[in-house]
């Protein structure tokens, strides 16, 4: 190739370059060539994800012939109105706005059965009490039956008979035991064979409260302002602190409320060093976390985390999934997230709140208003945010989700029941 074919060609790579450049960026920033009308409009794209998958997309009632999960491109700039239908589900749609050279995401879409199908449980009764991952709940009829239920096979089974006055404590880690109380006495119950075993310290008179640490064996005892630690196997006791108003156990962590303030310290080697904190005779504690211990005192409650109180909401109850906290106060909803410290207020309403819970998905949250229960999305983007009627429930009926909260389970004085919402 001679020196003018080369500077020919050259020429050629030098004009391609300045007209093709050009046109990538324009198509990076979303424009594009409207051959209709032969004009350049700007353009978005929207990435949607459902639960469960499949369902049809719609862009301004118009079938883009895909299904979730999917990007859709070439979404005109400004306002469109998205819709997602599967059969047999509700169908959900939302406004939403797109902007030129952006992606819409809209990745937490979950869409519920058209008919909610209900499923007889038996007899109803009081006192729920679910499992550390929601996949059992225990209750008591009117006639004292304890009634464990299966969430993952909706099946239920009798354990046995408990005393009039007694009250369901909690589960063991291992879900192997319930712990429960009758006046003063405390028992471990055996869901294996059935038997209960009453937990007895000499040193006290008096037990005020009873938890099972990682395992079924390992139970700490709280009477008369002394704190205990006994194996349930060996009988064996240690003296783990005096002067203790309150503690809670986590995974492998004990909190523990002095007189003088909290401690927390490994369940493995339990070392006391307390920090002062201030008021410690009106501090209840509610929970820990990984890192972080939630402590209520009068209509606030208190994230603790790094020996420092880190956070107060006013909030009357809470419920916690993944790594946020949802508070409610009746009329308003705020959530925490433990990871970005952020507090949004989720929802507020005129009317009394009552028995909020999140959804497992944390997409979602359930309330219960005068009698009406609500599934209420979270994502308030757009023109409306989805609410799902549940059902009808009085403030004294309790419910829980199993783990994937594809189902509902419902216990009410005369009935126990599930209903299938996805």
């Amino acid at each position: 190739m001679d020196i003018k074919q080369r500077r020919w060609l050259y020429s050629i790579f030098i004009f391609l370059f300045l007209i093709i450049s050009p046109l990538i960026i324009a198509y990076a920033l979303g424009y594009r060539l409207d051959t209709s009308h032969w004009s350049v409009t700007k353009v978005g794209a929207l990435y949607i994800k459902s639960y469960p998958a499949g369902a049809n997309i719609y862009v301004n009632d118009v079938f883009t012939k895909r299904k979730t999960p999917t990007q859709v491109i070439n979404i005109p700039v400004g306002q469109s109105t998205f819709l997602v239908e599967k059969d047999g589900y509700q169908p959900w749609s939302k406004t939403l706005e797109v902007t030129a050279g952006n992606t819409t995401f809209v990745q937490d879409i979950l869409i519920f059965k058209q008919d909610l199908k209900k499923q007889s449980l038996g007899s109803g009764g009081s006192q729920l009490l679910a499992s550390t991952n929601n996949d059992a709940y225990v209750y008591l009829t009117e006639s004292q039956e304890l009634i464990n239920v299966n969430t993952v096979n909706r099946t239920t089974a009798n354990i046995t008979k408990l005393p009039a006055t007694a009250q369901l404590q909690q589960w063991s880690p291992d879900e192997r035991n319930i712990i429960y109380s009758v006046g003063t006495n405390w028992y471990l119950l055996s869901l294996g064979d059935k038997q209960s075993t009453l937990l007895n310290i000499k040193p006290l008179k008096t037990i005020t409260k009873a938890r099972a640490g990682n395992s079924s064996s390992d139970i700490w005892i709280l009477g008369n302002q002394s704190l205990y630690r006994q194996n349930a196997a060996s009988k064996d006791i240690t003296l783990i602190a005096t002067n203790v108003l309150d503690f809670t156990l986590g995974e492998d962590k004990a909190v523990i409320l002095t007189t003088t303030g909290l401690a927390i310290t490994d369940l493995a080697n339990p070392l006391i060093t307390v920090t002062p904190i201030e008021g410690t005779t009106d501090i209840r504690l509610v929970r820990i976390g990984k890192d972080f211990v939630l402590l209520s005192r009068g209509d606030q409650y208190w994230i603790w985390r790094d020996n420092k109180i880190e956070q107060r909401i006013s909030a009357t109850s809470v419920d916690w999934k993944k790594n946020t906290l949802l508070f409610s106060n009746g009329y308003e909803l705020t959530s925490y997230d433990l990871g970005s410290h952020n507090v949004s207020v989720v929802d507020r309403t005129s009317t009394l709140s009552a028995n909020v819970l999140w959804h497992p998905s944390t997409n979602y949250f359930a309330r219960l208003q005068n009698t009406v229960l609500d599934l209420v999305e979270l994502d308030s983007r757009g023109d409306k945010r989805h609410v799902i009627p549940v059902g009808t429930l009085n403030p004294s009926d309790t419910y829980v989700f199993d783990p994937k909260g594809e189902y509902i389970f419902i216990l009410t004085p005369t009935e126990n029941y599930s209903l299938q919402l996805q």
